[in-house]
């Protein structure tokens, strides 16, 4: 009943990683839309997201911020990185648990 226990470790490491992503370093209101600037912890780079009244949404680099390094890709390869590992912890946690519910089955 122990292999789960690496699985269950690593998801919530992962969870923890995901959610202390992003830090908001400033927000503005104007009439039709709020602005809010958050720092992508992982690469370093500030990012510009507009909520507006329509339900519209975007996000883009801050244009302050000069993308020489390719801090766009970087981000979107982390993403999937992220989600790549995610899965796979996941799946492994399912296999762990039907694995040991199985074995525990076939011994008695």
């Amino acid at each position: 009943m122990r292999r789960p226990a690496i699985p269950v470790v690593l998801l919530v490491l992962l969870l923890l990683a995901y959610f202390t992503r992003w830090h908001t370093v400033a927000t503005k209101t104007v009439d039709n839309a709020a602005y809010k600037w958050a720092e992508d912890r992982w690469t370093g780079q500030v990012w510009v997201r507009a909520y507006r009244t329509r339900a519209d949404f975007f996000e883009r680099p801050d244009p302050r911020a000069v993308d020489e390094l390719g801090l766009r890709s970087i981000r979107n390869t982390l993403s999937w990185t992220w989600d790549g590992v995610a899965a796979a912890t996941l799946a492994w946690l399912f296999w762990s648990l039907w694995a040991s519910g199985s074995r525990g089955r076939n011994s008695s």
